[in-house]
């Protein structure tokens, strides 16, 4: 029985066919993706990442430069550019209310948790427990590049009255990111030690308790109504 023998990275001189190789680069995307569902990023090998992709796993390098990049780029699709240009927009609209920006952000966070695990699993496995090029890229083009996004939703949310004005965004920041991010991160502990399991629950009851949950503490203080 004959196979199909896996694509090779084209040869010196060879012109270049923007197609193929758009459709190389998704199909290695994809073939990761798919691995990540059941194995962990350290377990899967570059030949394993060419086979399920039906590629040579030279086309790896070629393509991307290395196994971490690759990741990273996996990483960086399933977290959803489009969903956080989405955001970015959202946030510039001056016809949007704060809150509604709060709760969309939130939302669309749990979303993406709650529908995609590997992700959680990735960010455990190489950017919380690792120091490796990863994480330096999930850093940098990820989290900081989001982190004043997120800033400038409390700074905004200070400056309509909604939140009080001695909150301390640094605190805020923080506390937010770690609402949003905990139960995903620690899921498989919070499953074995108090039987939660997020994947498990509704996505429209978490993102309004941790609304809810933020907003109750750093909200300002209501204004007392003088009586005559």
């Amino acid at each position: 029985m004959s196979t199909t023998p896996a694509e090779s990275p084209p040869g010196r001189g060879r012109p270049k066919d923007p197609q193929r190789e758009a459709k190389a680069r998704d199909s290695l995307l994809k073939a990761a993706a798919k691995l990540l569902k059941t194995k962990s990023y350290t377990d899967i090998s570059i030949r394993e990442l060419g086979a399920e992709a039906k590629l040579n796993s030279a086309m790896i390098s070629y393509y991307f430069g290395s196994k971490e990049d690759l990741f990273f780029q996996v990483l960086k699709r399933g977290i959803g550019d489009e969903a956080f240009q989405t955001l970015g927009r959202l946030g510039a609209d001056p016809t949007v209310a704060p809150l509604e920006k709060l709760q969309t952000l939130i939302r669309t966070f749990v979303c993406l948790h709650h529908d995609h695990p590997w992700i959680s699993r990735l960010i455990i496995d190489q950017v919380v427990l690792q120091q490796g090029k990863l994480r330096r890229l999930f850093i940098q083009n990820i989290v900081r590049k989001n982190e004043a996004m997120i800033r400038g939703l409390i700074e905004e949310l200070v400056q309509c009255g909604e939140f009080r004005e001695d909150l301390d965004i640094e605190y805020a920041r923080t506390s937010l990111i770690s609402l949003l991010a905990f139960p995903f991160v620690a899921a498989p502990m919070l499953k074995d030690a108090v039987d939660f399991d997020l994947y498990r629950m509704d996505v429209e009851p978490w993102v309004r308790h941790t609304f809810t949950l933020f907003i109750a503490g750093c909200a300002a203080a209501p204004q007392l109504r003088e009586d005559g």
